[in-house]
């Protein structure tokens, strides 16, 4: 269902960007770098005993973005697993060329 919205809503803005009205926006566009990020779900068999539950990582070419799964913040219940799982986002600059480098498939052995 998500996919299809997604896919709706691309083929709407491409009718919308058609118009001639908003040629300067889609020049604009033309030039725009989209990179989807680089996203992974590692799981500890142990507590790492962070004093955090999640993060911004400044001054990281790749990592952007750190989060405790076990801990998300308003959620109805209590996320339980016998593992912590955390979160890891990677930067824009780093996504890029990691599927730039690696094709569309964009994975790499670490």
């Amino acid at each position: 269902q998500a996919l299809c919205g997604a896919f709706n809503s691309q083929v709407m803005l491409n009718l919308q960007l058609k118009r001639p009205e908003v040629a300067r926006v889609r020049e604009y566009l033309k030039q725009a770098r989209f990179a989807t990020p680089v996203v992974a779900m590692i799981a500890f068999d142990q507590s790492l005993a962070l004093d955090f539950t999640a993060a911004f990582v400044a001054d990281d070419s790749c990592l952007a973005w750190v989060s405790n799964n076990n801990k998300k913040v308003g959620a109805q219940e209590s996320f339980r697993s016998s593992r912590e799982l955390w979160t890891l986002i990677g930067t824009a600059d780093y996504s890029y060329h990691l599927f730039e480098n690696y094709g569309p498939r964009g994975y790499k052995n670490i």
